[in-house]
């Protein structure tokens, strides 16, 4: 995906996170900018600081849209 194709994406997108235990966190686009997986963490940005990190272990799944 290209860059500018990605940053579409973030302007509109809100990423849910469902738990295994059935709670879901919703975090607005407003309020995000970048995101990454690294060694079972899923870590949420904002200008490059973390503003959320979720451990894996924890997640069902990840939806960004």
């Amino acid at each position: 995906m290209k860059k500018k194709e990605h940053m579409k994406i973030m302007d509109k997108a809100t990423i849910k996170i469902c738990y295994k235990d059935g709670r879901l966190e919703e975090i607005p686009s407003r309020i995000w900018d970048d995101y990454e997986y690294l060694n079972g963490l899923f870590i949420v940005k904002r200008r490059g600081v973390w503003i959320g990190i979720y451990n894996m272990d924890c997640v069902a799944c990840i939806v960004v849209g």
